[in-house]
């Protein structure tokens, strides 16, 4: 069974992972920005992919990466989301990554109240978040929607341990 990797130290950041697409599966990197994106430079994506050096630099990816998935993973698990506001700690699969109802946070989707998702079963949906404690707001999981579909949850089986949560490069601040 084919296992993408999962230590956080092999791959530090989503950037590193989606780099990989480009050229052969994607054309460029336009595709990784978000309009208005706090996560992004002002002009987002540069589409300069002349060489490994300058491909999806800092600033021009706005998307969050679930790492250690396989090919028998749950069909509903998630694969992508627009990038959380939470910037930095640990955003491992014992984590719970949020969005907030905040216009200067880097969620930029209607406050954190949305996000676009893609699934493993290769859905790519809007989805209205759910608000969980404070101003926090979390994709709902199909079999519970009070818990996070960003979450390890070893009793129902939900992700598993290899499975880890990884931001974007952040804007310098």
């Amino acid at each position: 069974i084919k296992k993408t990797p999962s230590s956080v130290t092999a791959l530090p950041n989503s950037n590193a992972v989606l780099v990989t697409l480009i050229p052969d599966y994607i054309a460029d990197e336009q595709v990784f920005g978000i309009p208005r994106s706090k996560w992004l430079g002002k002009n987002g994506p540069d589409g300069n992919i002349t060489n490994e050096g300058n491909k999806l630099e800092a600033c021009e990816n706005a998307w969050a990466y679930v790492a250690g998935l396989r090919d028998d993973s749950n069909p509903r698990w998630p694969v992508l989301v627009n990038a959380f506001a939470q910037t930095s700690g640990n955003l491992g699969s014992r984590s719970n990554p949020y969005f907030v109802a905040d216009d200067t946070a880097k969620n930029d989707l209607s406050q954190g109240r949305k996000a676009v998702v893609l699934r493993c079963d290769g859905s790519a949906n809007l989805e209205t978040t759910y608000k969980g404690s404070s101003n926090r707001f979390t994709v709902k999981r199909d079999d519970d929607p009070k818990k996070n579909a960003f979450t390890y949850d070893a009793k129902a089986r939900w992700l598993s341990p290899d499975c880890a949560v990884l931001q974007p490069i952040p804007p310098p601040e």
